[in-house]
Formats: structure tokens, C-alpha cells, sequence
């Protein structure tokens, strides 16, 4: 991105303003992140691929630790457990 252009934008439901305080995570073609829910992207669209509650979330747990991505796998960090997770 030279020019700083829009290349797409999407709303994050259930996101309020100034709730999503993570760093994003990228492979070749996704974003992950982090926010009430777990998320993946679409890099190059923005399409909504995947979102799901991490374990604890509805508890009140706090999930503000970027998602570390492996082939098969994510790792995330609640407020009181690291969770490993199968990627979708």
C-alpha cells in the first residue's frame, strides 16, 4: 500500500468503538484477531470467513493478546489461560 487507499472495509458486529485493542495476525491470504470474539479475514477482500466466542469469553474472560497461527493451529491468551485451538 503506497498511497494509503481504502482497499476494503467491513464492520465488526458486536464490536464497540474502541473496543478492538489487539495487534492483527496475517498469513498469505487472513487476518486473525482478537476482540469479544475470535476472527478471520479475508486479507484481500475483507470477506468475514470465520468468527467464534474463545473459550471463557462469556465468562468475562479478556482476550488482548494477538492470536499466534500455525499450520493447523492458533494460540490465543485470555486474562487467566492460554488456549491452543484447531484453526478453521
Amino acid at each position: 500500500l503506497t498511497d494509503g487507499e481504502i482497499l476494503w472495509q467491513r464492520p465488526l458486529l458486536g464490536v464497540g468503538a474502541g473496543a478492538l485493542l489487539t495487534l492483527l495476525t496475517l498469513d498469505e491470504d487472513h487476518i486473525f484477531f482478537t476482540s469479544a470474539q475470535l476472527w478471520m479475514l479475508d486479507k484481500h477482500t475483507g470477506r468475514l470467513l470465520w468468527y467464534a466466542f474463545p473459550p471463557d469469553a462469556r465468562d468475562g474472560a479478556v482476550y488482548l493478546s494477538p492470536v499466534a497461527v500455525g499450520q493447523d493451529h492458533m494460540v490465543v491468551v485470555g486474562s487467566e489461560q492460554v488456549y491452543g485451538l484447531t484453526r478453521p
